[in-house]
């Protein structure tokens, strides 16, 4: 199945142990059920939901300076940015007392 330039297939849990994780998972995070889809190439599995955001994600703008902080969840990654920035700021402390997401784009 295509939807714009994405190519996806549904993928859905056939264990019940599964089925039933994802639908508590579900309702905690989205106030509708909520199908998955694998995105290919790379059989990445993401919420259908986003294929609202594709183009978004596709168009962020790189350039060849950039410094990429790729972390999991829960393990400092505000402070790494923080850090990344003063230093490539000159420890510019008055300029860090703007909002984060301000100085540090990012996707997540």
């Amino acid at each position: 199945m295509t939807s714009g330039k994405i190519h996806y297939t549904h993928f859905e849990a056939t264990n019940p142990l599964l089925k039933k994780i994802r639908d508590l998972e579900n309702r905690a995070i989205f106030s509708k059920p909520e199908s998955y889809v694998k995105f290919h190439p790379g059989d990445c599995v993401l919420p259908e939901s986003y294929n609202e955001y594709y183009d978004r994600v596709m168009d962020f703008p790189v350039e060849n300076t950039d410094i990429w902080l790729v972390t999991m969840q829960k393990s400092g990654t505000a402070w790494a940015q923080e850090m990344i920035w003063l230093l490539e700021n000159n420890c510019n402390l008055q300029g860090a007392q703007t909002p984060l997401h301000t100085r540090f784009p990012y996707l997540e």
